[in-house]
């Protein structure tokens, strides 16, 4: 990569293209459509992608999967440190911020049950309506 990047700040090369041939992506469960290129600016280089992604994550609240769609465009300049740039670090990294940490299976989910762990998307269980764990049901009488 260094010596690729050399030739684009040398003029050798103008544009160095890339998409998922020529990158180690074999870190993600589910395939990656990677494409971009890193062009020279001034004396920096601009690095641009775009990803495309599935993914399957568990329901923040109830645990059901979940799978979707992701991608995002990403720009970066970079202006120093070129003998220490990785490509696939720098797409890698973004990828990580990017990708969602949680997720609900629909807007309005209900979670589990915390006494059962009844999915109460699905039905109904037949614990305690007025859940607390009786720290204010002294101040609950102020309130009614």
């Amino acid at each position: 990569m260094v010596e690729i990047l050399r030739k684009i700040l040398n003029n050798t090369i103008k544009t160095y293209k890339f998409d998922n041939d020529s990158l180690d992506m074999s870190k993600f469960e589910t395939p990656l459509k990677v494409s971009g290129s890193i062009e020279k600016e001034g004396n920096a280089l601009v690095l641009k992608f775009e990803v495309l992604s599935h993914y399957k994550l568990n329901c923040y609240r109830c645990l059901e999967v979940v799978e979707d769609d992701f991608g995002f465009s990403h720009e970066e300049v970079i202006e120093d440190d070129f003998e220490e740039f990785e490509l696939e670090k720098a797409i890698n990294d973004e990828i990580y911020l990017q990708k969602p940490s949680r997720v609900l299976c629909k807007e309005d989910c209900c979670g589990l049950c915390p006494e059962c762990g009844i999915n109460l998307n699905h039905e109904e269980c037949d614990c305690s309506e007025k859940r607390t764990n009786g720290i204010f049901d002294d101040l609950s009488d102020l309130f009614s």
